[in-house]
């Protein structure tokens, strides 16, 4: 049963990862490092923005991405 959900987590969405960095968008050069409950260093050279957030969130990494691309990412970049 546990397997079933993280297989359907990371059908979802898929990130390219390696030593606890994720490649959010390649074409962008997109990338984010995903801590422990809602730690995430987010960096998107494009845009010339970064976002730290260390705090706890969502159970999934997935989630916190999506809010800072979402919410915080078009405020900032205005």
């Amino acid at each position: 049963m546990l397997f079933k959900i993280f297989v359907q987590i990371i059908a979802v969405k898929y990130f390219e990862s390696g030593y606890l960095w994720w490649i959010i968008e390649r074409e962008k050069n997109i990338y984010a490092a995903i801590g422990n409950s809602g730690n995430v260093i987010y960096v998107n050279p494009v845009n010339n923005v970064v976002v730290a957030v260390s705090s706890y969130f969502k159970p999934t990494i997935f989630d916190r991405v999506d809010f800072i691309q979402e919410y915080i990412e078009p405020f900032i970049s205005e």
